[in-house]
């Protein structure tokens, strides 16, 4: 009976074994057919490089649709719209200055429109433990001792 389930148990793990080696073999043949002969990286390269950012509700979301449609239309599909709601943002313009001095930034999504903002500004170098902005904003909050 012993010897039975462990030439089972071999034999399942072989099956395993070499089942992960052919789907990985698969996954391999698949990505070398897309990375030579798939159209679609082309595609999304040409799109990202002359039309930029897609984001819904925008211009260039607009221009975006359109391009994906007409490429849709020429591979003999039917295509069509649908109107559609939806709560978004948009990044707009973001100026920010520390004593007078303007700094490069971004505003991240949902920031609050307008913000007059005062305190004290910590440099907290990587974020890493080891860095001493970090230990002073720890110690100020009473997170590390």
């Amino acid at each position: 009976m012993k010897s039975k389930f462990l030439l089972t148990l071999g034999l399942i793990s072989t099956t395993m074994s070499l089942s992960a080696q052919t789907n990985q073999q698969v996954l391999d043949l698949i990505n070398k057919e897309v990375q030579q002969n798939s159209e679609a990286y082309q595609q999304l390269k040409k799109a990202t490089e002359t039309i930029g950012h897609r984001a819904t509700g925008t211009e260039n979301g607009q221009i975006a649709e359109e391009y994906a449609a007409n490429l849709l239309r020429s591979y003999g599909y039917d295509v069509s719209f649908q109107e559609f709601t939806f709560s978004g943002w948009n990044r707009k313009s973001l100026d920010l200055k520390i004593n007078n001095q303007p700094i490069k930034s971004v505003a991240l999504a949902h920031s609050p429109a307008n913000v007059s903002l005062l305190g004290e500004l910590i440099d907290l170098g990587n974020g890493l433990e080891e860095d001493r902005g970090f230990r002073k904003l720890m110690q100020h909050y009473k997170l590390l001792t």
